[in-house]
């Protein structure tokens, strides 16, 4: 994905160009996410983003890049690069959930992450994308897993 190589390989220009994003966003936040979605979305994420999910969307936007943009694009390259961090040393349960085509935050990054994780469980839901991961049925999934952690402990 080219996003994800020029985050990977040029830092700074996903942080200038996270940084035009965001003053777009200000500026026209239903425009941006317009924009958005015409290049990343696929329809189901497009058939998710009713307005009130988008003003939603619009909302955690702006307050993700309120105080700049390096936090988000250091995630991101800490996404594409080797971790020095030992996962394998993780304890406790872990679940992830995916989109299969997600485009936004790839199911690859949740498999890397589980094939890694001693006691990891990978959830790829079929037909979901970005947007339309919490609309979906897997909601009940997800809080059943969390119901089960709590009442383990």
């Amino acid at each position: 994905d080219p996003y994800w190589r020029m985050i990977r390989h040029r830092p700074h220009l996903a942080k200038q160009l996270l940084h035009f994003q965001a003053k777009m966003a200000q500026r026209n936040p239903t425009g941006l996410m317009k924009r958005i979605s015409s290049r990343v979305a696929q329809s189901r994420d497009i058939l998710a983003l009713e307005p009130r999910f988008t003003q939603m969307a619009i909302a955690a936007f702006l307050e993700g890049t309120r105080q700049g943009t390096s936090g988000i694009v250091a995630d991101a390259v800490t996404l594409t690069r080797a971790w020095r961090t030992h996962l394998d040393r993780c304890r406790g349960d872990v679940y992830f959930w995916y989109g299969v085509n997600d485009r936004i935050t790839p199911p690859a990054i949740g498999e890397y992450l589980s094939e890694r994780i001693p006691h990891a469980t990978l959830e790829l839901v079929p037909g979901e994308c970005h947007y339309s991961m919490p609309l979906g049925t897997n909601v009940a999934m997800v809080l059943d897993a969390c119901r089960a952690c709590i009442c383990d402990t």
